[in-house]
């Protein structure tokens, strides 16, 4: 533990860290995404601790934070069951942090939004007390507005029975109230045990049609008409928004040292267009599209000088290199998209696989 920060580096190959003590107070690693207790919690305090090694934001090889939701997860292999863990904590947070998980405001309701007049307004306290009531008469909260055990999402085929004037909203309902539940934040990972084959499915006419479909051994490859392309990129590239000559605004004020403290004063304020890049270093716009794009120079001339837009690379050159590339990579992943096209291999004694390679023998 004396060479602490070696331990962030993505060279360490140390991976895990068995602490007794050493890590409970002075240093805060960041990549921290398993907590395994070997021992009971003593007391909340040092139970939210060590929670907490968990929770922080994680860095990446140049020490910015990550804020990756696929990549920000902490698991945590509790000494307690699940239920007494998720309840527990939910209680020390209500208690400790005024979170409040399971209730729903009124507030938050009367902010949901509905379309009128192709514009999205606020239903209002007035329409979200009416909704509120008939949540309760659905069995979804209770009056104060803490939500009930018949409120299950996850659960197929789940509806609320609504007014019919709610019910647009029954999407956006469901959502803003699950987002209130502590399983949103807090989940039980699935126990692992082993696949069974079910042979029932295999039997049926839509899995049988599927399989006669993806079972030949295929190839592809991508083909795309440049021409197309470069008409597409042409067209996309003439309705981008203009580039214009970027302006510098200065300001000039007055400062003054008061007994009460520091006063400004603003003095001037004055709007100066700056001049065009024509004589100056610009930067290589063949090379950096080319870069950025991987198309050779005729290709990317063709898009430039069809667009009639190539005198505003003057006006704003790295401003105009970055919205021109953005449109053909854009053009071009839609191109190549389209262009995939599957070739069945040749008949032959491995042509096709047989369902009896995936199916176990136990």
């Amino acid at each position: 533990m004396k060479d602490k920060e070696r331990l962030l580096t993505m060279s360490e190959p140390l991976r895990f860290i068995f602490s007794h003590s050493a890590l409970r107070e002075g240093w805060d690693n960041p990549n921290v995404f398993q907590i395994c207790t070997l021992k009971e919690a003593g007391s909340a305090l040092s139970k939210r601790q060590e929670i907490g090694r968990g929770l922080r934001l994680p860095v990446d090889q140049d020490g910015k934070r990550v804020f990756d939701e696929s990549i920000n997860k902490l698991f945590v292999m509790a000494t307690e069951s699940y239920e007494d863990f998720a309840k527990s904590l939910q209680q020390e947070y209500e208690e400790d942090c005024g979170v409040t998980f399971g209730k729903v405001p009124l507030t938050a309701l009367a902010k949901l939004e509905e379309v009128v007049d192709d514009k999205a307004v606020p239903i209002g306290k007035e329409r979200a007390t009416a909704l509120r009531s008939a949540l309760v008469a659905a069995n979804m909260m209770d009056e104060e507005g803490r939500l009930l055990p018949g409120f299950e999402p996850t659960r197929p085929g789940f509806r609320i029975a609504l007014p019919d004037a709610f019910m647009p909203l029954h999407s956006a309902i469901v959502d803003l109230l699950a987002s209130y539940q502590l399983q949103r934040h807090l989940g039980r990972e699935k126990n692992q045990g082993p696949n069974k084959l079910k042979k029932e499915v295999l039997l049926t006419p839509e899995f049988q049609a599927l399989w006669e479909r993806i079972k030949p051994r295929t190839t592809y490859r991508v083909e795309f008409d440049t021409d197309q392309l470069v008409g597409r990129c042409t067209a996309e590239i003439k309705r981008m928004p203009a580039i214009k000559v970027p302006k510098v605004v200065t300001t000039t004020g007055a400062l003054h040292v008061k007994h009460g403290g520091v006063d400004t004063t603003a003095v001037s304020s004055v709007s100066e267009a700056l001049h065009t890049y024509g004589k100056a270093n610009v930067p290589d716009l063949m090379a950096y599209l080319q870069n950025e794009t991987e198309l050779t120079r005729g290709t990317l001339v063709k898009m430039l000088l069809g667009s009639g837009r190539l005198t505003e690379f003057f006006n704003d050159p790295q401003r105009f290199l970055d919205q021109v590339a953005a449109i053909i990579k854009h053009e071009l992943h839609r191109t190549l998209v389209d262009g995939i096209k599957y070739e069945r291999i040749a008949d032959g004694p491995e042509s096709e696989w047989e369902q009896l390679l995936f199916r176990t023998t136990s």
